[in-house]
């Protein structure tokens, strides 16, 4: 798990690091975060801030407050949003520091959608990667990205880069792709099975559609020759 916006903003309602709650922070979430009749306060039977920190298990807030801001291995960095377009390093150093922004801010890495996302190019260790926009991932990179220098970056690690294209990074990945592949090959299966099983209970259903209808194009063209007359219907003249 990483620390996400509504994550944080719960936080600064309930109170950050076992701080007062914060009203403020509380409507703004039960105006914009929350489904209507859906939400945490729902969920715990607050009415407000006070109660919904009264209520929330100790358990639950530790859990939440003790989420890293950041991820990084030897490979790939996790973010809950993305990155923005300039020196990385800074952006970590800062995410580090969990320092909160002034009241209904939130720092962007953990907010906007469509920010930067960091990548691999070859699923290993490398010295480049990808920011390619879309949901926080890791995945292989497709295209040649442009260095984006990084102050204190060292020969043996990863050097963060960007990259000119802009489509979601996952859907470029090798394990997205065979995901995909399995799914759509047991999304195959289970059809040819019902289709097997639909056949063996109405042999017709083997006849291929066109052939069906020519069949009863001829049968009724032979009935009409052989004198078969359609019988009254009820209420007809």
């Amino acid at each position: 798990p990483i620390m996400g916006n509504h994550d944080l903003a719960l936080l600064r309602a309930v109170g950050w690091e076992g701080g007062p709650p914060d009203q403020g922070w509380f409507e703004r979430m039960h105006r914009n975060y929350w489904n209507i009749g859906q939400g945490t306060d729902r969920a715990f039977g607050a009415h407000d801030a006070n109660s919904l920190a009264g209520r929330m298990p100790k358990a639950h807030r530790d859990f939440l407050q003790a989420l890293p801001w950041s991820f990084e291995t030897e490979d790939y960095l996790f973010v809950h949003a993305g990155l923005l377009p300039k020196p990385l390093r800074p952006q970590l150093e800062d995410l580090g520091k969990r320092v909160l922004l002034p009241p209904f801010h939130l720092h962007p890495q953990l907010r906007d959608k469509g920010l930067a996302t960091v990548s691999s190019p070859t699923g290993a260790r490398s010295s480049s990667a990808a920011i390619r926009s879309g949901p926080a991932c890791a995945s292989q990179a497709t295209d040649t990205p442009r260095t984006l220098p990084i102050a204190g970056a060292s020969a043996s690690r990863p050097r963060w880069t960007r990259a000119a294209s802009c489509s979601p990074c996952w859907r470029q990945s090798g394990v997205f792709s065979r995901f995909a592949k399995a799914t759509l090959a047991a999304s195959s299966r289970r059809c040819d099975s019902l289709r097997r099983a639909a056949r063996k209970a109405d042999p017709r259903l083997d006849t291929p559609p066109t052939r069906r209808v020519t069949a009863t194009a001829t049968a009724a063209r032979e009935a009409s020759s052989a004198g078969f007359q359609e019988p009254d219907r009820p209420g007809k003249a």
